[in-house]
């Protein structure tokens, strides 16, 4: 057991703002009732009939059913005279569970960083205080499990790739089809990792952690992993068979937007490429810090996805949605202002680190001088990520598809960027200590703002 009076300052720190995040996460599931979307009806098939529904049964049936198993065989264990209420508060302390292992992983990925421990802990913070982070581990969906599944699969690969280690493979491996059998997210990760196993086979002329018949085999070992384990086990074959889509489409497929031309559907998200991905919209957020649910009026950030995502992110109030956390005061939307321009500091050191990590990894290509696997991985699972959800949204265009869960499985791919970006930023002003005390001033204030949110939701669904 930890002494607290042994621990040095930084762990103290990282212990209080471990612990607020779990609270957090723990009291919205404690008096959360809603959802985004209803995959209880799916568990409670499961649970009641003894069978797995068909996907054109109901909306979330074309998902993977691990989640939905899961959640059947806990309410079994539970006392028959279990409430629906009691149902749903379960399902959602399961998943407040898996949001806190997130913030447990990402401790100990940070902390074992070469970062300056500033940077560690506002790093730590940024994961544990997100409102989106903590408001979809308190809700009964398969979303807090694949994020989990997906942040202990990013964090076990990198530690393969940088120690060389077999078995933080296996171990990333299992997380990795733990993900792939909740959400289909997994397949994205399942090619990232393919894609950076074939890089370290294919790489010549550097020094290697693993060797290039070991990265054959293992590539070999995945394809059969996902042939005969993740194919049998979840829907995703027959959802190509029969949709010619691997993610089973729960909306409909609206006709590709043109470029410049806009054109609208229902609940018009993206009109066109450039007014969609070509746009950041932070007049619009600050003016209207939520979303409009109608078709007739709304603000110029719905259909913007960078702006959509960025406002998702920052502010658990921005979606109105479920109906239960939709919350329209001058307080709040005062809170969401400033989580906007708060946003931006933490935002632009991420931007950076991208620009970064990919302009050192072209510039030791260039050189010769090899190419780290664990960066390329990193690098890698962010674009590939964030491709997909554009996908997704040009596929399916109204703006309820912009969803910024989608690229939460690899958060900890994000804190790598930001991470590397910040210390970098730190390192430079460390003797301007106005610098330094204007950056952390900022930092606090949107922790104060993220922690602020979360807190007024839980106080209006406590009533």
């Amino acid at each position: 057991m930890i002494s607290w009076q042994k621990t040095d300052l930084a762990t103290r720190w990282a212990i209080v703002v471990i612990g607020i995040g779990v609270l957090l996460r723990l009291v919205l599931a404690l008096v959360n009732l809603e959802s985004n979307d209803d995959h209880l009806s799916v568990s409670r098939v499961i649970a009641n009939e003894g069978r797995v529904p068909m996907r054109t049964e109901m909306v979330m049936a074309y998902h993977p059913k691990l989640w939905h198993a899961s959640v059947a065989m806990v309410w079994q264990l539970l006392p028959a005279t279990l409430s629906g209420e009691g149902q749903i508060k379960t399902a959602q302390l399961l998943n407040a569970l898996a949001g806190s292992g997130v913030v447990i992983i990402a401790y100990a990925f940070i902390f074992k960083r070469r970062w300056q421990i500033p940077v560690k802990l506002i790093a730590l913070s940024l994961v544990s205080f997100n409102p989106r982070l903590i408001g979809i581990s308190a809700q009964a969906t398969n979303d807090s499990w694949a994020i989990f599944f997906g942040t202990a699969a990013v964090w076990l690969t990198i530690m393969f790739f940088e120690t060389g280690r077999q078995k933080y493979f296996y171990q990333g491996m299992v997380m990795t089809v733990l993900m792939a059998l909740t959400k289909g997210g997994g397949l994205v990760l399942f090619a990232v990792l393919i894609s950076t196993l074939l890089v370290e086979a294919l790489w010549w002329g550097k020094k290697r952690l693993v060797s290039q018949p070991r990265a054959v085999f293992l590539i070999l070992l995945v394809i059969l992993i996902f042939c005969f384990i993740v194919i049998p086990l979840t829907p995703y074959w027959s959802d190509w068979m029969a949709e010619g889509e691997f993610f089973g489409p729960r909306y409909q497929v609206e006709p590709r937007p043109f470029w410049f031309k806009q054109t609208y559907g229902d609940r018009p998200g993206v009109t066109s490429i450039y007014d969609s991905f070509f746009t950041f919209r932070i007049e619009g957020l600050l003016q209207e810090p939520m979303i409009t649910l109608g078709n007739e009026e709304y603000p110029l950030h719905r259909t913007s996805y960078w702006s959509q995502l960025y406002g998702r992110f920052n502010f658990v109030h921005f979606e109105r949605w479920p109906s239960s956390w939709e919350l329209d005061t001058p307080f709040i939307r005062m809170v969401g202002r400033a989580s906007m321009v708060l946003g931006l500091w933490p935002l632009g050191l991420f931007m950076f680190g991208i620009w970064r990590t990919g302009h050192d990894m072209i510039k030791k290509i260039t050189r010769g001088e090899g190419l780290s696997s664990s960066t390329f991985f990193i690098l890698l699972g962010v674009i590939a990520f964030l491709a997909a959800g554009v996908s997704y949204s040009i596929n399916y265009r109204p703006f309820y598809a912009m969803k910024v869960i989608y690229i939460l499985p690899v958060i900890l791919a994000n804190v790598y960027l930001f991470g590397e970006a910040a210390d970098i930023f730190y390192r430079r002003i460390r003797e301007v200590t106005r610098w330094q005390e204007v950056s952390n001033t900022v930092f606090v204030l949107l922790f104060i703002v993220h922690i602020t949110d979360i807190t007024i939701l839980c106080l209006q669904l406590s009533k």
